[in-house]
């Protein structure tokens, strides 16, 4: 099958829903940020106090003095901790020497946020985004909530900090360039709600990580953000000695599957999303992504890898996905004893309203077969063109008759 480039993947999009901003990178982050009349906060030299250095103590009061101070905080090389949530106003800036650099890290036995918006708690499921602030910037920085004391596999492990997001937001017009790692509960939880403000609350995220105790990603707005790109993986993981006889399961939506990325726009939320590349792996108890209510999603390319399930959205989404990689589904927990594997779910579920440009399959070692990669009475979208490893495949072979 022919590839599909990235300026005809854009087309494509933009050709099939508006979107005629949707060019680059660059001018995507102008026409997101600067396309209306919100007044935006700059960093005269003066304002700017110096880097906060980064020793392995607690820093966390300093790091938030800056913030409510000058707006913004710079953290130097190495590793601070902090034992209470980073506090966000509008217009802030915290930053790092170097996602390689810099790394803050939530405090043993802290249970709570590493990074949140102002007021985050008491804006939780209200009409938030007449309140909650805008203009906030996190970026050149390794984000670390210290949930395991040891990797993710090792047989004796130990929970450092029970609960709490590494990023925990109910804000508009943010950007978010971190790598985000341990995070005892959401790597990202993104929440905005109510009648939208008078300008364009969009935000743009770039996040790489690995390693949550529940989603890695739960997406509630604020609605058309853009996630541009996303390396996540190993979602929901819980201690060896837990995850070889329990699955882990969403406290979000306890009937479902958990999920890696949560695509939330069922009332109240706001939780649609554009999506630029997005790399999701390791949920071994469910899917890759899940959505909820009516969201629409517009996906350049998405890989769904080595997790149970790939993408289960709900019967009201609706949009396009240009290029969908799904691969090594039916994956359960490498240490799940053999009583504890509950059966594999179908690998994609999708509605009509969702349209798939090419989808790539390989369910190694196992062919794509009805079983493995659909179920006829949930997997509706229309899916233009199947390559796997054995070649095309017609979708017609796939649906009920």
């Amino acid at each position: 099958m022919p590839l599909i480039s990235k300026a005809a993947t854009t087309a494509l999009i933009c050709t099939l829903a508006s979107c005629a901003w949707a060019q680059t990178p660059s001018s995507l982050s102008s026409a997101l940020l600067n396309r209306t009349a919100l007044p935006t906060h700059t960093h005269s030299s003066s304002d700017i106090p110096p880097p906060i250095p980064c020793n392995g103590s607690d820093v966390g009061p300093l790091i938030n003095q800056h913030l409510q101070t000058h707006r913004i905080a710079t953290l130097g090389p190495g590793i601070c901790q902090t034992s209470q949530p980073i506090s966000m106003p509008s217009n802030s800036t915290l930053q790092g020497s170097g996602m390689d650099t810099t790394t803050l890290m939530l405090a043993p036995n802290s249970n709570t946020n590493l990074i949140e918006s102002e007021n985050f708690s008491s804006l939780q499921a209200t009409a938030s985004f007449a309140l909650a602030p805008s203009g906030i910037n996190v970026h050149n920085i390794t984000l670390n909530g210290n949930y395991l004391a040891k990797p993710w596999k090792h047989p004796f492990n130990t929970i450092l900090n029970s609960k709490g997001s590494c990023v925990a937001f109910i804000a508009s017009r943010y950007t978010l360039n971190a790598r985000v790692d341990n995070c005892p509960d959401h790597m990202l939880y993104s929440e905005n709600s109510g009648k939208r403000p008078p300008f364009e609350p969009a935000s743009i995220i770039n996040i790489y990580g690995s390693v949550s105790g529940k989603e890695c990603i739960v997406w509630r707005g604020p609605g058309d953000s853009y996630l541009q790109t996303a390396m996540i993986g190993l979602c929901a993981i819980a201690p060896m000695s837990t995850a070889k006889k329990h699955p882990t399961t969403s406290a979000l939506y306890p009937d479902d599957l958990i999920s890696g990325l949560l695509i939330d726009k069922s009332p109240p939320y706001d939780g649609t999303l554009e999506i630029g590349f997005a790399h999701i792996y390791g949920v071994f108890d469910g899917y890759a992504v899940l959505s909820k209510g009516n969201p629409r999603i517009k996906a350049s390319h998405l890989v769904a890898e080595s997790s149970a399930g790939a993408l289960n959205l709900s019967s009201k989404t609706w949009g396009i996905i240009s290029l969908l990689d799904i691969h090594r589904t039916a994956i359960s927990h490498p240490n799940r004893l053999s009583t504890a594997i509950p059966p594999a779910p179908p690998a994609l579920i999708c509605p009509p309203s969702l349209a798939v440009s090419a989808l790539l399959y390989n369910n190694h070692p196992n062919p794509p077969t009805s079983k493995t990669l659909f179920d006829p009475k949930k997997t509706l979208c229309h899916i233009h063109t199947i390559q796997s490893p054995s070649g095309a495949i017609d979708h017609e072979t796939f649906q009920p008759q």
